[in-house]
């Protein structure tokens, strides 16, 4: 071969290898003697100033100097016979990496922990509170607790006697209406009654509507707890349009039995699960 076929096949094999090169390191950095830039994640903080936060899929709390300011805050209501309802915050595109119910149950009753030494642990009563997933909040820290205190008669009644199904429980963004074991009969409650007189005097004043959530205990089939789940958030539904809401401010949905917010376990736990969830949406 003449030289200049000799220089011409070398400048094609230094093109390929120059090629292969910015291929290989610049681009896919997977070269031996490539120089990597290593690169940390960014970590965006939905919210850096609060005293109790929370990230994705732990449910250990985050807090601050902070905290202590609001925990005394919570502590300057207590009386000598109330309980603290305790509410922790979850996703449901969450994994459930603990082991509770759910993620808002295990965040609840590790806040639980950090009241034990101010507050009894029979005082202290936990439930998971489902949110909706906000931007960012995969890689950041976010808030979500919610603390109430309630009278401990009203919860010694729920837990001696089935007829204590037919209480409401009103929370920060939402209310629990009770049901007893396989019920979706109308209950005769003044408690519920009042409950849905005031609910109703605002829809009607409002162009806001109310989203009616069905669920029960573990109890039976779970083909039949959703149907019952669903007849649940009807009756309450019911009770509404009788009281002069229109069918098309009320949604109704079912979760059956799978969102409990407190244990199975025990008839207490299972009486909190048997509820219609009642909240108002814009």
């Amino acid at each position: 071969m003449t030289s200049r076929t000799w220089m011409i096949l070398g400048l094609t094999g230094l093109w390929f290898w120059a090629c292969q090169y910015w291929y290989t390191c610049p681009i896919k950095e997977v070269g031996y003697s490539c120089k990597r830039e290593v690169i940390k994640p960014v970590v965006e903080k939905t919210n850096d100033e609060g005293p109790l936060l929370f990230a994705w899929e732990d449910a250990k709390p985050i807090t601050n100097k902070k905290f202590e300011k609001l925990k005394n805050q919570i502590l300057e209501d207590k009386s000598e016979n109330n309980l603290l309802v305790i509410s922790g915050p979850y996703t449901k595109s969450e994994d459930n990496t603990s082991t509770f119910d759910n993620m808002g149950l295990a965040r609840a009753n590790m806040i639980k922990e950090l009241f034990l030494e101010d507050l009894p642990e029979e005082r202290i009563k936990t439930r998971g509170t489902k949110i909706t997933e906000k931007k960012a909040m995969r890689r950041g820290t976010w808030p979500g607790a919610s603390f109430k205190w309630t009278e401990s008669e009203k919860v010694e009644k729920i837990k001696k006697e089935e007829s204590g199904a037919g209480e409401v429980l009103e929370l920060d963004d939402r209310a629990l209406i009770y049901f007893p074991y396989n019920s979706v009969e109308k209950i005769e409650s003044p408690r519920i009654d009042e409950y849905l007189t005031e609910l109703a005097k605002r829809l009607k004043k409002s162009k806001e509507k109310v989203v009616l959530t069905g669920h029960t205990d573990s109890q039976g089939a779970a083909s039949g707890n959703e149907k019952l789940g669903l007849r649940r958030a009807k009756m309450i539904r019911d009770l509404l349009k009788a009281k002069g809401i229109k069918s098309k401010k009320i949604i109704t949905r079912t979760e059956g039995e799978k969102n409990p917010i407190a244990s199975n376990a025990t008839e207490l736990g299972r009486l909190e699960n048997r509820r219609v969830v009642v909240q108002i949406i814009k």
